[in-house]
């Protein structure tokens, strides 16, 4: 019987291997010359892996991006345990063949783990063999080839079920210990992939002991404690072992990212994709796809029939405690955590804020991965029961199954043919022949130089989960390729979770002239950064950065230029501002001073209000998150003109993820958003307060002006204080305060300290 059933086994994985080889053709047999995504996470993925294998010197640091800070390893998505050992054994040359190979790969190991499942619930064999290949095939992991690459592994939810399944038999203590290896090394390839696995298998142990109370201590010992154990030693290792202080205890996306039933009914490709075109139906977002497929979809349909009809012959709790209702039962219970159910309501989101743990889970709708397994797998044990039960109508049953898998071929093909097609696009940025021939001329350049790190404009520091700068995907294309090729770190950063404190020094390398630039204190003023820009667009204060340098090489793409402390941090700006301080003699209005008495200007800094987390004075404006606030409304005592608005927004009370927007009204009756501005993307931060700042245009057609906030699904509290608006071109507006030890000049809004530029 053993050797049966492997001849089954090899059967599964060679036709599994050959249809990959035959979908994924343009680049199967030149896997380290491809990469599957040339932009993104994706090109973000293979660099963050390459640069870590190749020149980064222990496990656990990376140093490729953040100068002068670097990053954790765990925090770069750089499937770290891969990369470490491809290095160890020589083989970094070969790390993008070798991570394509595993991805695909991981398709016929899938299909064997299905087709033991399948086995294990007495399904016949080639049943077995073709319904294990479709439900690989259907698979959601499939469209995290084209990103979120360490996602993709597709057998990893089949081979956490079978070592369930083994465990359960209490057949050996080997798979206890396989699934605490298997565990290690999924956290430490995605921290994602082993949570996926985790809750799996705590929701299995939890169901399975209801049932079996008299197995508690087994279910204990050989499921949970191991998991538990992985998840708090992956803890434990990454906590002792972060230098980095200050990260934000969350990711954002919680209330977002979850699944629902369309995600899991919605047809992204095959036959019914008709339906999506011809009724204008809109696709769930991307990050929830779960589509369980046609065939299983009205495979569950029958079933909840046919047991319908049936209930008063099937005992309920007897169908739950059979082998398959327990699993069904699991999955369900995933499913619901992956639906955000009951957290996503009201009353229950206090609960998920004071259980910090929950919120580690950023895009709940992947969890609904385990469901779709489940349930495909169910709908064939479904489909064979009924052979067993009706023999008379095993015709009619088997073509049911047949046209059942006829039709989801249909649907699955589509699938892999377009993904396919772009994974095999692009050539490896890798190898530098792949490279366009000005990126290769400036490379070579770069060479022949002596710098310490790179700053490249479009500038990208993504993410700390709340304050961010957006750069362009070409600007973070060139500048991982240029930082790879020459064993330069960047001081651009796309990793997750950044240091908060370490952020705003990268915000304030942006600032006006005036304002200290404090990394270079941290990096070291002698440091030879490079300053490079392609001709993606840039924002006003790259192009003051451009202004401001001399150019010391160009080509028809790029251009590198002399960046220096001397020059982009220079005290002379800031002297300016303390002689024009003193100019300043005419007193207006709540202590604001300016050297005319003909300005006009708006300020409140809300000192009637009770809130107190104020950054000067009393008071300050809070509100909560989940509400559209209204700062200001009303206005309507502004001549025609360019104004600009600027507040405070303290970003340490909660993640800035709010817009600023400027709304006016004109005579006509209507309205229009004619300003807006993402907090999170502020160019000046002072302690705990990120300056935000839109400017708008006042015509005789305007009737009056409001400013408000945006909401979100939080509901924290913000606190914005010390609101300016004024007339772009007036006189310059001066303050002077004093915020504990430390004493600010104030102009304009803009707040610098006294003793910047002081040795």
């Amino acid at each position: 019987m053993k050797q049966y059933i492997f001849n089954y086994t090899s059967l599964v994985f060679l036709v599994t291997t050959t249809l990959i080889i035959g979908l994924y053709a343009p680049m199967i047999f030149d896997l380290n010359n491809h990469v599957f995504s040339p932009s993104g996470d994706g090109i973000k993925n293979y660099y963050t892996y390459m640069y870590h294998a190749k020149y980064d010197t222990n496990f656990w640091d990376f140093s490729g991006m953040n100068y002068p800070f670097q990053e954790h390893i765990v925090y770069t998505d750089a499937q770290p345990l891969l990369s470490y050992l491809i290095k160890v054994f020589g083989l970094t040359n070969y790390g993008v063949g070798i991570m394509n190979f595993l991805m695909l790969i991981a398709f016929p190991i899938a299909s064997i783990f299905n087709f033991k499942i399948l086995k294990h619930y007495g399904i016949q064999s080639l049943w077995a063999v073709v319904s294990s290949i479709c439900i690989t095939f259907m698979a959601p992991q499939l469209f995290r080839l084209t990103g979120h690459l360490s996602l993709s592994y597709s057998f990893a939810i089949p081979l956490m079920w079978y070592l369930l399944l083994k465990i359960s038999a209490h057949e050996s203590f080997k798979y206890t210990i396989i699934l605490f290896f298997s565990l290690f090394i999924a956290f430490f390839t995605h921290p994602y992939l082993g949570l996926i696995m985790s809750v799996f298998g705590l929701a299995y142990a939890l169901v399975f002991w209801w049932f079996e109370k008299s197995k508690w201590r087994a279910y204990l010992s050989q499921i949970v404690t191991p998991i538990l154990l992985v998840i708090f030693s992956f803890q434990l290792l990454v906590n002792l072992t972060d230098k980095h202080v200050d990260r934000m205890k969350s990711p954002s996306g919680f209330f977002e990212y979850y699944a629902s039933w369309k995600s899991l009914l919605s047809p992204h490709h095959g036959p019914m994709e008709w339906l999506k075109n011809a009724f204008g139906f809109k696709m769930p977002d991307w990050e929830t796809w779960t589509y369980l497929g046609l065939f299983t979809i009205l495979s569950m349909l029958f079933a909840i029939i046919f047991y319908g009809l049936n209930r008063k012959e099937i005992s309920f709790v007897e169908l739950l405690k059979s082998p398959f209702g327990k699993i069904y039962l699991v999955g369900h219970i995933v499913l619901l955590f992956s639906f955000c159910f009951p957290l996503k309501f009201d009353v229950f989101r206090p609960l998920v804020e004071a259980i910090g743990p929950l919120k580690q889970f950023r895009v709940l709708g992947r969890f609904a991965w385990v469901y779709f397994y489940v349930v495909s797998v169910g709908s064939i044990v479904f489909i064979q029961f009924l052979l067993q039960r009706y023999p008379a109508k095993n015709k009619l049953i088997k073509t049911v199954y047949w046209v059942g898998i006829v039709f989801t071929v249909l649907e699955f093909l589509p699938a892999h043919i377009g993904v396919s097609k772009s994974i095999s696009r692009s050539k490896s940025p890798f190898q530098q022949e792949n490279l366009s021939q000005e990126l290769r001329d400036l490379i070579t350049w770069t060479k022949t130089q002596d710098y310490d790190a790179i700053l490249f404009i479009p500038f990208t520091h993504l993410s700390s989960e709340n304050i961010f700068i957006l750069g362009s995907e070409k600007g973070n294309f060139d500048a991982m390729m240029l930082s790879y090729h020459c064993q330069l770190p960047l001081l651009n950063t796309i990793t997750s979770r950044t240091s908060v404190s370490e952020s705003v020094f990268f915000h304030n390398l942006f600032s006006p002239a005036y304002i200290e630039k404090k990394l270079f204190d941290v990096m070291g003023k002698d440091k030879k950064i490079m300053l490079v820009k392609n001709k993606s667009a840039l924002n006003y204060d790259e192009l003051r950065m451009v202004w401001a340098m001399d150019t010391l090489y160009t080509n028809a793409n790029y251009k590198v230029f002399d960046f220096s402390n001397d020059t982009w941090n220079n005290h002379s700006y800031f002297e300016e501002k303390l002689v024009e301080n003193k100019k300043a003699q005419h007193v207006l209005k709540d202590d604001w001073r300016s050297d005319s008495a003909d300005v006009w200007f708006m300020y409140d800094g809300f000192e009637t209000l009770s809130e107190k987390n104020s950054m000067l004075g009393k008071g300050a404006f809070a509100g909560q998150k989940d509400k559209i606030t209204v700062i200001k409304d009303g206005i309507t005592d502004l001549d025609n003109g360019l104004y600009r608005c600027s507040f405070w927004y303290n970003f340490r009370i909660d993640r800035a993820d709010q817009m600023v927007v400027v709304e006016l009204k004109f005579t006509s009756g209507k309205g229009k958003w004619v300003a807006k501005q993402d907090v999170r993307e502020s160019n000046l931060i002072v302690g705990d307060w990120a300056r935000v700042s839109v400017e708008f245009e006042v015509s005789d057609t305007v009737e009056s002006t409001k400013l408000f906030l945006s909401n979100t699904h939080s509901s924290k509290w913000f606190v914005i204080d010390e609101l300016l608006i004024q007339k772009v071109g007036d006189p310059a507006l001066f303050k002077e305060a004093k915020v504990g030890e430390e004493d600010y000049l104030i102009y304009n809004n803009d707040w610098m300290n006294r003793q910047s530029f002081s040795e």
